[in-house]
Order: C-alpha cells, then structure tokens, then sequence
C-alpha cells in the first residue's frame, strides 16, 4: 500500500469545517461495478486508530474511545449506518474481527508538528504491523491536533483507503471524508440566467450531499450513487425524447418501487443532467435543511463522481431552497426543456421535453449505420446508410431502441467483451436499455459499450469496454 503524500492545503466547505486534499497518492479502495450495475453485497473492513505524538497526546478515556467508535458502528449517526443506507445495503462497514472498534492509542515517532499526514499514515502502519494487525481494507487515523495544528478540519485520500481525523471530528466529517475515499469530489452548486442553463455562475456549497457541505443529514446525491452503482438498472431512466417521468424518492426504502433518476443527454460531449426527487425522511435525507424537491445536477457520463448541483433559486443562497419548484421550468442550451409538474410526499412529475425526433438513424464508425440486417434475421451490423426502416429506430420510454418491433438487445444478457449484439422480442430489461450519451451507446446492463469494430459492411455489432474510439461513437441523426 502506497504512503500517503504529505498535504498542506485544503478546500474548505461552505458551514462545514471538513477540508479534504485532491488526489493523494494511494493505494485504490475497491470499487463499484459500472453505473446502474446493482453491486453485490462489500462489507469494508475498517482500522480506526487513535495515536499519539511524542510530544502531543489524545484523550484516551473510554467515553471518548466510545465517542469515536460511534462515529463508525454506532446506532446513531455512524458511518456505517450511513453507507449501508445509501447503498441500499451493498455496502458496509465494520471492525475488525477480534479488535476493538478503537485501536490504540498508539505513540508515533515523531513531533505533532509540523502537520504530516504522510508521515502519520506510515508510522501508523508501522504501529500496527508491529502488533500483528492486518486485514484492514480502510484506515482511519484520530490524532491530536493542538499542537500539530492542521490546517483542516478532516482529509481523505480521493480515491484511496485512508483518512486522517484531528481530534474534533464529527460524524458529518468522517462521512465525508470516506466519500472521498470512495472517489467522490467536492459538489458545489451552479446559479444560472433565470428559466436556463446558460451564464451559470458558482454558488459555493449548498448541502445536496455530504461532498457538498450537507452534512450527515444529507443523502448522496444522484450522481454519486451513479458513481457507486447503487441505483439499480431497472430505476434508472435516460430520456432523450419527449415525454412525462414519475420520480420515486432518491432515499426511499430499497423495497420502494419507481424511478429514481433520469438521465437526460445535454449536448454531444456525454454532458448529463440528472433528475431525482429529493424528499426529508427519517435518516438520510432528513432535517428541515436538506432541500426537497426536483434537484437537477450537471455531470458527464463515466465522471459521476464529479457534478454540479443546479439551484434555480439564484436570489436564495439557503440550502433549503435548492429545487426546480412545480411549474418552473429550465431549458438549455440545446433546447431540451425540463419542468416540473408536481411533487407530493411520495412522488414528483417531471415534463420532458426534446427537440429531437422519437426516430432516428445511428451513423458509427466510417459512416455506416446500425442496421437491422433484412437477410439473416436477428443479425445487428454495419451496413451504409439509407433510408429503409432497419435503420430507423425508435427510442422508447423504457430506454429500449426499437426497429421494426424488435429491440436492440445484447445476446444472452451476456457481459463479456464481443458478446453480440442482435435485435430480438421487446421485454424491456437491462440488456435491452441503452444510454445515448451524444457520442456513445451504452448498455444499461453492463455498462460497456455498442462497438462497431472495423466498421465495413456487414461487420456483426458488439459491446466492449468503453475507450473512447471512433468505432464506439455512434450520432443520432
């Protein structure tokens, strides 16, 4: 595992004292499938350890070791609570098996100051080695800090495997701070020209998550759980055509049926607006100061783990007021206009509405089109354009391309490299859904994408891991 390098600096949240460094060299913590992949269950083995300096020292009294083991396992406002909540229960952390849920404290070889963090990550290291402690997939260093006096409020490798805790943190802070390790940046907000997505301007941090200076009370916002792959396929909805979308709350229940975030392509370069409805409960998402509502968020496809939140409300600065309210609309820049209708407790409305045609012709790799092959049925290849039906397709609501009454589908609900793509009878499952993001397909089953290989005529279509290539771009035409 690699040291952590040394950080002098932060970013400081709006009403937050957590501060976090950008990248810092680390080993990767383990990730999430794709995007709308539901992940099975992880369970993050996690050291928290107190230490001390050779000439500063942490209280290490048991209400204070209780304190802070709380703020991981505890049935009140912990992280793993947190984490196993917003992931609807793929996700968890938990001790060491046969250690305390505090190790240490443990005396460090070195003086509280100056601030160190790299330091302090090898020799804590080091500690527990010495002691035989290993199996640890997170480390989460509590130190005292009124001598060493670092400069933020709580840091985190992003992404990686470590934070470091000053003796003040806070259960807000350590969930942040592991937001960082799980690869999520910071998430501030954008206000726009009034009715637009145009002339957008920052507005510092408006709490739609913890990244974003929400605090413990405020669940992840729809780009992050994309990130981790914690919105199931089937509640996920792209709308690149015209229609009406119901929302299910983002942090309802995991029983909960309905959508729960639509994705609508904004422009030609995998620019995403999500779409969620955003309701106060009980645990995530709760305190009359997360905001409620539709919440619109502006990311790209394959970066969800970093987006802005757009608040329509420029004349407001609070962090309850972050909605697009019922009645309002936005439009942006390509004409796609996005309103909302209503909200209730348990669901919101939301009007879409597109410039572009319900059918389309996909020009890919050397100016060939997808083409639904008329002789060998169930055949989906490249074939030069024309203007016969097996080239025209029709999105669907339920993210389905649709060519003569079939439907694009990946053969077999297979997930390897080269695994065919074919038309086939409609159902409507994840290998059936596509994303068009403006310049690739992307298959809402695997996450990989529609690869038109060496492009010539009759060349059978595949799905393959993204990378950007020109055989993978597909324009909607």
């Amino acid at each position: 595992m690699a040291a952590a390098a040394a950080v002098a600096g932060g970013l400081v949240l709006a009403s937050s004292p957590h501060v976090s460094a950008g990248p810092v060299s680390a080993a990767r913590a383990p990730q999430a499938g794709p995007a709308g992949v539901q992940a099975a269950p992880t369970t993050q083995r996690i050291a928290v350890v107190m230490v001390n300096f050779a000439d500063s020292r942490i209280d290490s009294s048991e209400a204070y070791r209780a304190k802070v083991g709380g703020m991981y396992f505890g049935t009140g406002q912990s992280t793993e609570r947190y984490y196993r909540e917003a992931s609807d229960g793929t996700w968890i952390y938990a001790p060491l098996p046969g250690q305390p849920q505090v190790l240490g404290p443990f005396t460090l070889d070195m003086p509280a100051a100056p601030c160190n963090s790299g330091a302090m990550n090898t020799k804590t290291k080091e500690a527990l080695a010495a002691r035989g402690i290993t199996g640890y997939d997170s480390l989460a260093i509590w130190f005292p800090n009124q001598d060493a006096k670092c400069g933020w409020g709580g840091l985190g490798q992003q992404p990686g495997s470590v934070t470091w805790m000053p003796h003040s943190g806070s259960a807000s802070g350590v969930v942040h701070e592991i937001g960082h390790n799980l690869g999520l940046r910071h998430l501030p907000a954008v206000t726009c020209a009034p009715g637009t997505l145009t002339d957008c301007k920052d507005a510092g941090y408006r709490g739609s998550s913890p990244m974003g200076g929400g605090g413990y009370a405020s669940g992840l916002s729809a780009p992050e759980l994309l990130h981790r792959g914690w919105v199931p396929a089937a509640q996920q909805v792209t709308a690149p055509v015209t229609g009406t979308y119901t929302l299910t709350p983002l942090h309802a229940p995991a029983s909960t049926a309905g959508t729960r975030v639509l994705q609508i392509p904004n422009g030609t370069d995998g620019s995403v607006i999500t779409v969620a409805h955003r309701k106060n409960g009980t645990t995530i998402d709760a305190g009359t100061s997360i905001g409620e509502g539709v919440q619109l968020h502006l990311t790209k496809q394959g970066a969800f783990h970093t987006s802005k939140l757009v608040d329509p409300s420029a004349g407001t600065t609070g962090k309850d007021d972050t909605d697009l309210n019922a009645g309002a609309r936005i439009t942006t820049p390509g004409g796609i206009t996005i309103e909302t209708v209503s909200v209730t407790a348990t669901a919101a409305t939301v009007r879409v509405t597109t410039t572009t045609s319900a059918t389309a012709r996909y020009t890919g790799a050397g100016g060939r089109c997808l083409d639904a092959s008329l002789a060998t049925p169930g055949v989906v290849h490249s074939w030069d354009c024309h203007d016969g039906t097996n080239q025209q397709w029709t999105t669907g609501d339920d993210r389905t391309l649709r060519s003569q009454g079939k439907c694009l589908d990946v053969q077999g609900n297979a997930t390897a490299d080269g695994t065919p793509v074919i038309v086939w009878g409609c159902h409507g499952q994840p290998n059936q859904q596509w994303t068009h993001t403006g310049a690739t397909l992307v298959s809402a089953a695997t996450g990989k994408c529609l690869d038109a290989g060496a492009g010539g005529n009759g060349t059978q279509l595949v799905i393959r891991s993204c990378n950007g290539s020109a055989r993978q771009n597909w324009t909607r035409s």
